[in-house]
């Protein structure tokens, strides 16, 4: 389960600043083998992306790097500190009664990962409950 704060911040009259922090608690059963496992906080991934105020056809673009912070309980939850994915999703927000969700697809492709890491093409697929204050 990820706990994540998304916080926007006004640049300026054209630009937004989004910071979006991901805190990952993490329950592994059976790994690395059966009978083991681990629980507790894994890395932090914070985003900051840039993003026009106007939508572009449509659309909210925005584009900027995403830092992983070793922050993990125990070295079992956490990531190695190379990766450089490149995504492209799309979402969309919406209303089911009165709770807001954002739905996510798109793919991701992995230029450089850690060994026995991610390579190469994947899905991407997100549901966000959102709560709005």
């Amino acid at each position: 389960m990820n706990v994540q704060q998304v916080v926007p911040l006004s640049l300026n009259q054209d630009w937004n600043l989004i910071v979006r922090t991901i805190i990952p608690l993490v329950d592994q059963n059976d790994v690395p083998g059966p009978g083991q496992g681990e629980s507790g906080v894994g890395d932090i991934v914070q985003s900051f992306f840039f993003s026009p105020k106007q939508l572009v056809g449509g659309w909210v673009l925005a584009v900027g790097p995403v830092g992983l912070y070793p922050s993990a309980s125990d070295e079992t939850l956490g990531g190695e500190q190379w990766a450089v994915p490149v995504n492209l999703t799309a979402a969309q927000l919406l209303k089911a009664g009165p709770q807001i969700l954002q739905l996510q697809l798109g793919v991701r492709y992995w230029v450089e990962s850690p060994h026995y890491g991610a390579e190469g093409w994947g899905p991407r697929a997100a549901v966000t409950f959102l709560f709005p204050k």
